[in-house]
C-alpha cells in the first residue's frame, strides 16, 4: 500500500519524472544506443524515477547517469534498483555503463534525501537491459595489447560474476543482473 506521506512528497517533483506505483511500469529508452522497452512488474510499493539520464542533477562531477531508478519498499526495508538500457554490450560500453551506474547512485542518494528514504548498500541491485553482447574483436591487434586485454578480461569477469563495483567515495560491490530483451523488438519484462 502506498503511504499518504509519500503522495505529498512526490508532489515536489515533475509528475512525468517521479511516480508512485504498485503495478506494472513500462521503462522506455528511446535513444539510438538504448532503444528498449522493459515491462517491470512490481509486487511492492515503488517510487519510480524515469529518464534520470535526461533529467540530471547538474552539480555532480560524474555527468554519466543510468536511465531509470526504482526505490522499492519491501518488508519494511528500502531497496534501490538502477537500470541502464543498451542495444549492444561490448567492453567499452561496459566501462561506460559502470560509470552510469555510479552517476545514477549519486542521483539516487539525492532523491532519497528529499524523499526521506534510507537504504543500505546490501539492498542495491543494478541492471543492464540489452539486446545482444558483442565480444572483443580479436582481429584488431590494438585491442590485444596486454594492458587493454587485461582490462577487457577484468570487465568480462565482472559481467559474468554478477557483481559490479559502484564507486562512491570508496568502492562498493553490488549485485548486477542482466536482462536480455528480444533482439528484434527491444522489448522484455522483469519482475521485482
Amino acid at each position: 500500500m502506498i503511504e499518504e506521506d509519500w503522495k505529498d512528497t512526490i508532489k515536489l517533483f515533475e509528475p512525468n519524472v517521479v511516480r508512485l506505483s504498485e503495478a506494472e511500469q513500462v521503462l522506455v529508452e528511446t535513444s539510438g544506443e538504448g532503444e528498449a522497452e522493459l515491462h517491470l512488474k512490481l509486487s511492492n510499493p515503488c517510487i519510480v524515477i524515469r529518464n534520470v539520464d535526461k533529467n540530471p542533477i547538474k552539480i555532480f562531477k560524474n555527468k554519466n547517469c543510468a536511465d531509470q531508478i526504482v526505490f522499492e519498499k519491501k518488508e519494511e526495508k528500502w531497496h534501490l534498483h538502477i537500470f541502464e538500457m543498451k542495444k549492444t554490450i561490448n567492453p567499452s560500453k561496459w566501462e561506460m555503463i559502470k560509470k552510469q551506474f555510479s552517476g545514477a547512485f549519486l542521483h539516487a542518494l539525492a532523491y532519497a534525501g528529499v524523499l526521506g528514504i534510507d537504504f543500505s548498500m546490501e539492498n542495491i541491485c543494478v541492471y543492464t537491459v540489452y539486446r545482444r553482447v558483442k565480444a572483443v574483436d580479436k582481429t584488431n591487434p590494438v585491442k590485444l595489447h596486454p594492458g587493454l586485454e587485461r582490462e577487457v578480461r577484468k570487465g568480462l569477469l565482472e559481467w559474468e560474476n554478477e557483481k559490479v563495483d559502484l564507486t562512491y567515495i570508496r568502492t562498493y560491490f553490488v549485485r548486477h543482473k542482466k536482462i536480455l530483451l528480444d533482439e528484434e523488438s527491444g522489448k522484455g519484462e522483469w519482475s521485482l
